[in-house]
């Protein structure tokens, strides 16, 4: 809530004229850390009374460019109203805050996926490699850039002459374990710290969050009776 006053006019001998205001305003916060929830993609359509409810196919199922992009288009709808504007089209940034020259970029990772559990254990080192590649290309994307054109086709300028920030959202699937989940975060800090104290000249940060669905595969009766 906020309260003030407008100085709208000066007359001669009159003096200024003022009028008072009082506004109020609410949002969702903008990517509550570690707790932000993603939520899975909404059904197509409401079943039927005489059919069954079939439950909704976890966004984990797709494709690394269908996943990357539902996500990515999700932010932008579910965050476009916060005042930190959302880019046009699907390339990084997703999101640029002018006031704090922020970039903001996301990228999906299985962490049950096979490549990065090759003997059965998860490997946050070559997971955290698909992050930091994320972000790289985040900052190639970025580097130079004097103006991004946002989703209502306006067009925001970038002050090259101040500090630049990029923070890159890491989703992973909601049933990911917590030792994964710790692993990677722990990695990926390590390569905030390096990167910050490189002087490159720009700033970044990974963030952690759940969402999208379960994506463990269903366990084969074999693989039950082991």
């Amino acid at each position: 809530v906020v309260a003030y006053e407008l100085e709208v006019i000066k007359l001669p001998f009159v003096g200024p004229i003022e009028i008072q205001f009082a506004q109020s305003a609410s949002t969702r916060g903008w990517l509550g850390g570690d707790e932000t929830i993603v939520p899975q993609p909404a059904p197509s359509e409401s079943p039927s009374p005489e059919q069954p409810e079939q439950k909704e196919e976890s966004i984990w199922t797709q494709s690394n460019f269908v996943r990357g992009r539902f996500f990515k288009d999700l932010l932008k709808s579910t965050y476009s109203g916060t005042g930190i504007v959302t880019a046009k089209g699907t390339q990084s940034p997703y999101a640029y805050d002018e006031n704090t020259n922020t970039f903001y970029h996301c990228v999906s990772i299985n962490t049950f996926s096979a490549s990065y559990n090759p003997n059965g254990n998860f490997d946050e080192a070559e997971a955290g490699k698909t992050a930091v590649r994320a972000m790289n290309t985040c900052l190639k994307k970025i580097d130079g850039k004097e103006q991004l054109t946002m989703e209502d086709d306006s067009v925001k300028n970038i002050d090259q002459s101040r500090p630049k920030h990029v923070e890159c959202l890491v989703i992973i699937p909601e049933d990911a374990s917590p030792e994964a989940e710790a692993a990677l975060r722990q990695i990926l800090n390590n390569r905030a710290q390096e990167h910050n104290a490189s002087g490159s000249g720009e700033t970044v940060s990974y963030r952690l969050a759940r969402g999208g669905g379960n994506a463990k595969p269903a366990e084969t009766p074999a693989q039950e009776a082991a």
